[in-house]
């Protein structure tokens, strides 16, 4: 009985400090293979600067798009719900209500790798 609750203990304790580890404001880069849009007019850049928070169960995204991006022509800013589970991080309006699924290609302290189809979302923080 004592090596299960230890055991939860144990994994409680992992789960908990990798979701801790996210909290703060990382800079942010979208970026997509520019081979996947060959017929797109008018686009001149395959990245996008931006900004990510992640601060309680909140996810702060900002993106700094601007005219020939392909991702957005303005700056963009929602804020979402969080959560890190396996190798996902998952974001949604509502708990009940499926939403956005980046797989986790790298977590580490000051990068972390995500990947949304042929999107890559690479956040860094000094």
């Amino acid at each position: 009985m004592m090596y299960k609750y230890l055991s939860f203990l144990l994994v409680l304790l992992v789960a908990c400090s990798g979701r801790s580890s996210w909290e703060g404001t990382w800079q942010a880069e979208w970026s997509t293979d520019p081979s996947g849009y060959p017929e797109i007019q008018g686009i001149t850049d395959f990245t996008m600067p931006g900004k990510v928070t992640f601060s309680g169960d909140s996810i702060t995204i900002e993106g700094y798009g601007f005219k020939g991006c392909i991702f957005n022509s303005d700056t963009i800013s929602h804020s979402l719900i969080w959560k890190v589970r396996n190798d996902s991080l998952l974001l949604f309006n509502e708990e009940s209500m499926p939403g956005i699924i980046y797989s986790i290609v790298i977590a580490e302290d000051k990068k972390i790798r995500l990947q949304l189809e042929d999107i890559f979302l690479t956040l860094t923080r000094s």
